[in-house]
């Protein structure tokens, strides 16, 4: 961050490749421009993702369905329903970066949003020239994110979320169950897959003890799994 407080903070999208970071950048300029005017980017900072870490957070980068094409119809927009986004987890051991931040956000209600790279002294921006300058910013704690949000692809089926005192039927709960049940079902689904080649291996001479832990991965002994 610069020392003027009436400079936009930065907020850095963190690479391992510094050249894809740049071309990456170098595309969203090209095609937003140095300010995204039309808030095609939308940023989303999730709060309180882990009640055992509470300065955890996540950060989302995604399309915003509501101004990606702004030459279509309301009808049109209407119907998307795919948003690609790309999820980081932060885990700093305090929230003051963050609060520093976001001060600064709301004090002049703009920021710069940069390509960085991690550096043995810390984070480091690659390309300042990168920058676009953006207005929108949705902070918003995890509790509130329920399972039809936007923003509920920063929400994992085991997540500790932080849930205020007196609060019993926080969105979030939905999207946790739901997550859970899809993750379930995919498991499920993947185990029943890997039967046909399960059954080959015992009748194929390489016979699975049955006190032998179950090849389909679900940490049961084959006895109690797919050795029924």
């Amino acid at each position: 961050m610069t020392a003027d407080l009436s400079e936009p903070p930065w907020l850095m999208l963190l690479f391992k490749n510094r050249g894809a970071a740049q071309k990456i950048f170098a595309g969203f300029q090209a095609e937003l421009g140095k300010e995204d005017l039309q808030e095609r980017l939308r940023i989303s900072i999730i709060t309180g993702v882990d009640k055992d870490n509470p300065a955890f957070y996540r950060a989302i980068v995604s399309e915003n369905p509501a101004s990606s094409d702004p030459t279509s119809s309301e009808e049109n927009r209407s119907r998307q329903v795919v948003i690609i986004s790309r999820i980081n987890s932060l885990t700093p051991g305090t929230s003051r970066n963050l609060d520093t931040f976001l001060a600064r956000y709301e004090r002049v209600k703009k920021y710069v949003l940069l390509p960085g790279a991690m550096t043995p002294n810390g984070p480091s921006v690659l390309a300042p020239s990168l920058g676009i300058l953006k207005r929108e910013l949705n902070v918003r704690p995890a509790w509130q994110v329920g399972r039809h949000d936007s923003d509920a692809s920063a929400i994992d089926a085991d997540d500790k979320i932080i849930i205020p005192e007196g609060i019993t039927n926080a969105p979030v709960l939905e999207a946790l169950a739901w997550k859970k049940k899809s993750r379930d079902h995919n498991f499920a689904a993947k185990r029943r897959r890997n039967e046909p080649s399960l059954r080959a291996s015992t009748t194929a001479g390489q016979k699975i003890g049955r006190n032998d832990p179950c090849p389909c991965g679900s940490g049961r002994k084959y006895k109690k799994c797919h050795g029924k």
